[in-house]
């Protein structure tokens, strides 16, 4: 159907574009019970710097892939680092604990909130921190702002020949439903203490890898050195025609997991099922989350990604999901793991794999064990770059897991038993602030709604 314009020439200002005018309209309607206000009112806008070089240790460098709804993507790797000295970063630059953040380029429309343990981080050019008045807590503003009728308001207010843009100008302009007072403070204090929650399940998962890790034995080895030069043995031979699979320090990892556990290929203590390839039309704006490589972030899946799938959908792919169920990216950025739990449903693409356990080993020692670096030393052994892009094939399946020790067996076992307990609960956790973020943002839109 054909969208008509009325406008008054005096509105066109220097944006000619559709959406843009689409969502002034419909934001200018009378279509909540909410009084509104514009953002630039209600908050300070500030955006960050370029930084050209990251280093090995510094301040967390934040870019648009690192903001999601209400969580920050905190994986190994998507976090890069600066030097917080550098003459050219400004306290305005800095983010703050409690500030609303947001992508003014790239994928826009999410707002997440800056927990205790990243105040001071650095903002990249493309994100913009939100500091609230005192009368609007952040944890609502971080609401609303994931709410549909803002969310237009925000892809309709960007602009860009290639790549949307959002200006502060444009920004400042957002319209902002404000409901009671005390309706702002509850609701935000419940999102405030879900994502404090969410970020302390997060640090102990860290934490529960890092012992598995000990109790496997891995700080006994030597850390890794990467060699640039290295005879290799046999390659006519070898199955992998790739100079990783033959790096000294990979196959040192190797032998000594076997030496020292006994040990089974992930395909015979797991069914493995890849995903599915798709068309554009299986994306939806609601639905059932469709989950790529970029949807697994921090140990499991985002709750609010960017695809979705309808119920015929799910239905034609036929990935049930069960509780304990893995996802493993196997394109891209090889080795990122989703536990998922009996809530979390979904499809996923055929750059991800579903590693369901047979009952040999519980889930979550499958979980701990494909993160720790023994894990991810095979992984990059069995990884092969076609053109551009790296990929495992169907080589998940050849990943040495130990069964158990060799020595000492009991001690491994009462130690691990008490590590998948602290990250059974913890996984929980992450479970539950998922689902308080959904449930605030129907609540919010069931207050602001005719």
């Amino acid at each position: 159907m054909m969208q008509v314009f009325d406008l008054p020439r005096a509105q066109l200002g220097t944006q000619w574009c559709a959406p843009a005018y689409l969502a002034r309209t419909r934001a200018g309607r009378p279509t909540t019970k909410a009084r509104s206000t514009k953002l630039g009112d209600i908050a300070a806008i500030r955006s960050g710097l370029y930084v050209p070089q990251y280093r090995d240790e510094g301040s967390p460098y934040l870019r648009v892939d690192n903001v999601r709804e209400f969580q920050l993507n905190l994986n190994a790797g998507d976090v890069e680092l600066v030097d917080p000295a550098d003459g050219n970063i400004r306290p305005r630059h800095l983010a703050a604990a409690g500030d609303v953040i947001i992508a003014r380029t790239g994928t826009l429309g999410k707002a997440a909130l800056i927990p205790p343990h990243l105040d001071g981080a650095v903002l990249s050019q493309h994100v913009t921190s939100l500091r609230c008045v005192p009368e609007v807590p952040s944890g609502y503003l971080a609401t609303v702002l994931n709410l549909p009728f803002c969310k237009e308001q925000i892809l309709g207010a960007a602009f860009g020949s290639t790549r949307l843009e959002l200006t502060h100008e444009a920004l400042s302009r957002i319209a902002v439903p404000l409901i009671a007072a005390e309706d702002m403070r509850r609701l935000s204090q419940r999102v405030d203490e879900s994502v404090d929650a969410n970020m302390r399940a997060d640090i102990e998962l860290q934490d529960c890898v890092r012992r598995f890790e000990q109790i496997l034995g891995i700080e006994q080895l030597p850390a890794p050195s990467n060699p640039l030069h290295f005879t290799a043995a046999n390659v006519a031979e070898a199955e992998i025609w790739s100079p990783s699979f033959f790096a000294p320090d990979l196959l040192a990892f190797d032998a000594w997991l076997e030496h020292v556990f006994e040990c089974k290929k992930l395909g015979e203590v797991s069914s493995i099922e890849r995903g599915r390839g798709t068309r554009v039309d299986d994306y939806a704006r609601t639905g059932v989350p469709f989950i790529r490589t970029s949807s697994i972030i921090n140990h499991t899946i985002d709750p609010f990604p960017d695809h979705y799938a309808t119920a015929e959908t799910v239905m034609r792919f036929g990935q049930p999901i069960k509780e304990g169920d893995l996802l493993v990216s196997i394109e891209g950025k090889i080795g990122m793991v989703a536990y998922l739990s009996e809530t979390q449903q979904c499809v996923f693409k055929n750059h991800v794999e579903r590693v369901r356990g047979l009952g040999q080993l519980d889930s979550v020692y499958l979980f701990l064990f494909l993160r720790t670096r023994f894990a991810q030393a095979q992984l990059r052994r069995f990884t092969v770059v076609q053109a551009t892009l790296p990929g495992l094939a169907s080589r998940l399946r050849d990943i040495q897991v130990p069964i158990s020790k060799r020595y000492d067996a009991d001690h491994f076992k009462a130690t691990v038993q008490k590590i998948c307990i602290d990250a059974r609960a913890a996984l929980k956790r992450k479970s539950r602030a998922h689902a308080a973020w959904a449930n605030a943002k129907i609540e919010l839109a069931d207050l602001i709604a005719d």
